[in-house]
């Protein structure tokens, strides 16, 4: 065990100085905007919250998503835009999705990220029926403003048992030009964990098959105060 433990702290110092030597000190320093909240909660009548943005080269603007809802009304998603990614404005039209028929966001859309695969844009997101998010659905659009919803959804539901057997959700997501690689949130009426899947076109995951790397961390650890 203990040898164990020296080679994690091995690999993570070389990981720390590789970092370091190959990364400018500046990219791991942040401050805060003075100017802070660039979208604030009124926008979205109450919340909004958990943005996805992309930078759009083309026409030269960023681009965000973000999950906003009124107090006591349904979550949606949300789109914006800036040309300096400080001032944004809200589109007019919003939300850009909501709710849906079926049963795993019959209560609203949320917490989703956006990929741009050099064709059309991909919107993960996690619908809410009820209080909660138990499953990820997909979204495509030709220009990041009017969304169609995958007939096939939900691309990615519980697994039924273990970590993540009773929700999935708060998808983030990076496409490397061939995989795609989602990182999602699992729970199994426990703790939330974060997992991942595969999927070679965005639309048919696999998840991860292989055992973790960490060593075991034997008992569950203390919850976190509010």
């Amino acid at each position: 065990m203990r040898a164990a433990r020296l080679n994690a702290l091995f690999a993570l110092v070389v990981l720390h100085l590789t970092a370091s030597a190959a990364w400018p000190q500046s990219v791991w320093l942040w401050q805060k905007y003075s100017g802070n909240p660039i979208v604030p909660y009124y926008v979205g009548g109450g919340y909004a919250l958990n943005p996805s943005v992309l930078a759009d080269g083309a026409d030269h603007v960023y681009r965000m998503w973000f999950s906003a809802k009124p107090y006591g009304g349904p979550w949606a998603v949300f789109t914006a835009l800036s040309e300096d990614g400080v001032s944004w404005y809200s589109y007019v039209l919003n939300p850009v999705l909501e709710a849906g028929p079926a049963a795993y966001e019959s209560d609203g859309a949320t917490h989703c990220d956006v990929v741009y695969d050099g064709t059309s844009y991909k919107m993960y997101y996690t619908g809410v029926r009820g209080c909660c998010g138990d499953a990820i659905g997909l979204a495509t659009s030709p220009d990041g403003v009017h969304w169609t919803r995958y007939a096939g959804n939900p691309v990615l539901l519980p697994s039924g048992a273990g970590w993540d057997g009773s929700a999935v959700g708060a998808p983030r997501v990076h496409f490397d030009g061939t995989r795609y690689y989602m990182y999602y949130r699992g729970n199994n009426s426990g703790l939330d964990q974060t997992g991942l899947a595969i999927s070679s076109n965005g639309v048919d995951w696999t998840k991860n098959p292989r055992p973790r790397p960490m060593e075991s961390r034997g008992a569950d650890p203390p919850a976190i105060p509010c």
